[in-house]
């Protein structure tokens, strides 16, 4: 944990961590407890260990498929695969869907951060949950309010089942504006990622910030020319 908020204050967005066995995917839960990015677990040997990190509630699972068998991981897929058919038919043959489904989620859901809210992700838009969640998204603005999805939804981490429980008002602009901002920011930032220290000589020049000490000067500009370095040798990889 330490060595992720380190990490984190260094200006990391996203973390990568090995998992082993089930005590490593278990770990995940308290882990997340005390960071604020994203984990993704690398899983080795065993399927149950992936299926163990989605119940901790990891953000994302890689699974290494050199060492996972294929009979093992059609065991894991066809058995999530049925209970999420499980949770269609009950849904089905249920009066008061929309409670049905909270209890349903409380029951089957394997995402520790949702399932004690009736599997609630609260009002989300394309672009709240990342590309991750892509195919989940598509299908819930395809549902209208009160519906469900009538087939699983496969994402790469599993299969999902959804309801819409209603369309909020579109925001207004000036509610919005400094999200708007902060999205653009770190789409801009993805693309080009020396965009932050060419800001911070921007910074500089804007606001006449002059640096006296020679051996800090010197500093300085040797910082900035190797950051851009690195950074336009990471961007061409």
């Amino acid at each position: 944990v330490e060595q992720i908020l380190k990490l984190e204050n260094a200006g990391c967005e996203i973390i990568r961590v090995a998992c082993l066995d089930i005590e490593d995917a278990r770990a995940i839960k308290e882990i997340k407890k005390k960071i604020h990015i994203p984990i993704v677990a690398d899983i080795h040997f065993d399927y149950k260990i992936a299926l163990e990190a989605i119940k901790s509630g990891v953000s994302k699972i890689r699974i290494n498929q050199g060492n996972i068998g294929d009979e093992e991981k059609t065991k894991a897929e066809t058995e999530a695969l049925n209970k999420a058919k499980e949770v269609i038919t009950k849904l089905k043959n249920s009066k008061k869907v929309t409670e049905e489904f909270k209890n349903l989620a409380k029951e089957y859901s394997e995402d520790a951060a949702t399932k004690d809210q009736g599997g609630s992700l609260g009002a989300i838009n394309k672009d709240t949950l990342g590309s991750t969640y892509d195919n989940l998204v598509t299908a819930a603005y395809k549902l209208k309010d009160g519906k469900y999805s009538t087939e699983p939804i496969k994402t790469s981490l599993g299969y999902h089942v959804i309801i819409r429980t209603k369309t909020n008002e579109k925001a207004k602009y000036d509610d919005v504006k400094s999200s708007i901002k902060e999205t653009l920011a770190k789409e801009l930032i993805s693309k080009d990622s020396t965009i932050v220290v060419k800001g911070l000589q921007e910074m500089r020049k804007k606001y006449d910030v002059e640096i006296k000490d020679e051996k800090l000067k010197t500093q300085y500009a040797n910082y900035i020319q190797n950051s851009l370095s690195q950074l336009k040798a990471n961007d061409n990889k």
